[in-house]
């Protein structure tokens, strides 16, 4: 029998809709002490509202929505992890020692996180926005943002890699696993070298990487800047005379993949104070390949150019290379 379709739409809002259940963790009328608590009641359409003050880390196993208010503070190591296939989950606005999302399946969503390590393992669909990410002497991460076989999201973050007072500097982010990584309006910055008292050493410490990609890792890169570390220094007679002769790191070093940018600088760590000469923004080997539409430095047509006309240009690159070039026209309208 069919229904009239009044009756039909009556009979759909009547209808019990899943509940949202918020639960109050930390502040004078909070109904749990941790948010590991929390989490062990909450369903997948409910929130955990995290209140100011410190807590321990916690594992979230199965879908749900952690969000902090303004000063939080997570220590020790959180996880999201397991999350299953259809699912969504978020964790947003918290200030945590280390941060991981490991073999999530779902959409699993970051927002406002603020750490010295952040890794990505195993996850189809990982979407982070505004995460802040400077490694120290703490990080047990080789960088500050470590992504392993997984499709990660990254917008409108800004990523440090390690500075060291006596050894070399840190990548800012690495890409491992044949990762996907989109990269936007964001910054990656790779540590500073740091100094050295051997005056027999040849070398003083170098400057970490801006982003290494391993293992036929791709990214794409739009409205960022992704910048190696500067060179470190020889200290000499007690710091009498500085000698700043470490090599500065590129900002984008691959092994193999295929890289994208659009309207970003990559560069290498050259910084004011150091009297070497910049190193190369790019370091491409293991069959890397990179697709760029960076205007060409110092390239300019000037005057009338009739149908017909021609200019002589000169590219070359390192024995192996492979180097394309594409040329278009721009018309200029007055």
């Amino acid at each position: 029998m069919r229904l009239p379709q009044a009756l039909a739409t009556l009979l759909v809002l009547a209808l019990p809709a899943a509940a949202q259940v918020t639960w109050t963790v930390g502040g004078p009328n909070g109904q749990f002490a941790t948010i590991q608590e929390a989490l062990a009641v909450a369903g997948p359409d409910d929130l955990v509202d995290v209140q100011p003050g410190t807590y321990p880390g916690f594992t979230m196993s199965s879908p749900a929505r952690v969000m902090g208010r303004n000063g939080v503070q997570v220590n020790g190591l959180s996880r999201m992890v397991g999350l299953p296939p259809g699912s969504t989950a978020l964790v947003a606005d918290l200030s945590v020692d280390a941060f991981q999302a490991i073999d999530c399946e779902g959409s699993t969503l970051v927002d406002g996180i603020v750490t010295r390590s952040f890794e990505a393992r195993g996850c189809s669909d990982l979407r982070v926005r505004e995460l802040e990410a400077t490694a120290n002497g703490l990080t047990s991460t080789p960088a500050a943002v470590v992504i392993d076989d997984s499709r990660v999201q990254l917008e409108a973050s800004t990523i440090l890699g390690e500075s060291s007072s006596s050894a070399d500097g840190g990548p800012g982010l690495i890409a491992t696993g044949g990762s996907f990584l989109h990269l936007m309006d964001s910054r990656v910055e790779g540590g500073m070298g740091g100094a050295e008292f051997d005056l027999f050493t040849t070398y003083a410490p170098d400057g970490g990487d801006g982003m290494t990609l391993e293992g036929a890792s791709a990214v794409r890169i739009v409205r960022s800047e992704v910048i190696g570390g500067g060179g470190g220094w020889h200290n000499y007679a007690g710091g009498g005379f500085n000698c700043y002769d470490g090599f500065h790191g590129p900002g984008l070093r691959q092994c193999g993949g295929h890289s994208q940018t659009w309207d970003s600088e990559i560069r290498d760590g050259y910084w004011n104070g150091s009297f070497t000469s910049p190193g190369p923004p790019f370091v491409m080997s293991c069959g890397a390949t990179l697709t760029s539409a960076t205007d060409l430095p110092g390239l300019t047509l000037t005057g009338p150019l009739p149908a017909g006309s021609s200019f002589d240009l000169a590219a070359s690159a390192g024995v192996g290379t492979s180097l394309r070039l594409v040329f278009g026209r721009r018309t200029d309208l007055d």
